[in-house]
């Protein structure tokens, strides 16, 4: 596998959200996580990254400004990254009710207990 090009992107940014909420996983840790090459799903990698951050923040019951507080946290990135590989494997029948289980897993040490 051959990542030689990954920097060399301009359509996309190399962080979703850069300097809009703090958002510590960028695409290209993203792809890398995938182990996908290319820029062609870079678009579907975006959206998941979009879906999965949604998703981690729900789950979390964390306000804007609490999620980017932690954001950086072990944690919330595993998390990310883990929505994002289950949603772009699964784009075509995810069980989101298994994927919210395991977050909610992941997220324990940061979850608050009521909205």
């Amino acid at each position: 596998m051959t990542r030689g090009k990954m920097g060399s992107r301009s359509r996309l940014p190399v962080s979703l959200y850069e300097g809009v909420n703090g958002v510590s996983v960028t695409l290209d840790e993203a792809k890398v996580y995938l182990r996908v090459d290319g820029e062609v799903d870079d678009e579907i990698i975006t959206s998941c990254l979009e879906k999965a951050r949604a998703l981690c923040q729900a789950v979390s019951r964390l306000d804007d400004e609490a999620f980017t507080r932690e954001e950086n946290s072990a944690a919330i990135k595993i998390a990310v990254l883990y929505a994002v590989g289950y949603l772009y494997q699964n784009r075509e029948g995810a069980n989101h009710q298994e994927l919210v289980k395991t977050l909610r897993a992941l997220l324990m040490d940061v979850r608050r207990e009521v909205f």
